[in-house]
């Protein structure tokens, strides 16, 4: 399984990597949402992609955008501490947006991805 974990905050990316590898997940970090695309643009493809909202360079909706409009089939999870966003995209791999206050829940989603998951990317 691969994932793209994308947040402008350094450590808060380190944070979530830390969790995945010892899920022995292979992990790719960017520290904006354009920076998340040109990965995208590159033709990389992740199993999952968890990305904060609000950054400076490109946020999260941006990225959703770009996965919508180019039918890329990771799964997607905004993770943020905005609360009540609403979403103006639809998109069929969106698996909802998690707070940064509740990684607890955001770990039991990874694992249950992971369960689920046959890639062997």
């Amino acid at each position: 399984m691969r994932v793209l974990v994308v947040d402008d905050h350094e450590d808060f990316r380190d944070m979530v990597s830390h969790f995945l590898k010892g899920l022995k997940i292979k992990i790719v970090q960017c520290a904006s949402g354009n920076e998340a695309i040109e990965e995208l643009k590159n033709g990389v493809q992740f199993d999952l992609i968890i990305s904060d909202y609000q950054m400076p360079e490109g946020d999260g909706l941006e990225v959703l955008k770009f996965l919508a409009s180019n039918k890329i089939q990771s799964k997607f999870i905004l993770f943020t501490s905005y609360e009540g966003l609403q979403l103006p995209v639809q998109y069929d791999h969106f698996l909802g947006i998690i707070s940064k206050y509740e990684f607890s829940k955001l770990s039991s989603l990874i694992i249950d991805i992971k369960a689920g998951c046959h890639a062997t990317n």
